[in-house]
């Protein structure tokens, strides 16, 4: 049976990474990464924050205090504290760095590029 190609855009924290790892070694047989886009999100993107507040089918309120966009450091602390507690511990959460290619934004033309390269769009 063929390996099932497998590309990845997400953001960079410990539960992906740990999704990762678990297809990486308890799928191996089936899968095979050839690619990890890790998001970096800068802290309150206005622009994407703006973007999200002008979406139809929302609340406002919801638009407003639910926007990822809008990100405080005591959040992004305690979501890190509590993931490396839940899933470092659980799972190697070393990835091959030759995989990994960093984006600031996961609609980036370097994405699209190696997507239509690998004839996937």
């Amino acid at each position: 049976m063929r390996k099932k190609k497998i590309i990845i855009l997400t953001t960079d924290t410990p539960h992906h990474r740990f999704f990762i790892n678990y297809l990486i070694n308890f799928k191996s047989k089936d899968v095979k990464i050839e690619k990890i886009f890790f998001e970096k999100k800068t802290k309150n993107n206005l622009k994407l924050f703006k973007k999200y507040i002008l979406k139809k089918n929302k609340s406002f309120l919801n638009k407003l205090f639910l926007n990822p966009y809008l990100r405080t450091g005591i959040h992004e602390k305690l979501q890190l504290k509590f993931e490396k507690n839940k899933f470092n511990k659980k799972c190697n959460l070393i990835l091959n760095e030759d995989l990994i290619s960093v984006v600031s934004d996961i609609n980036s033309n370097q994405v699209l590029d190696f997507l239509k390269k690998k004839n996937t769009i």
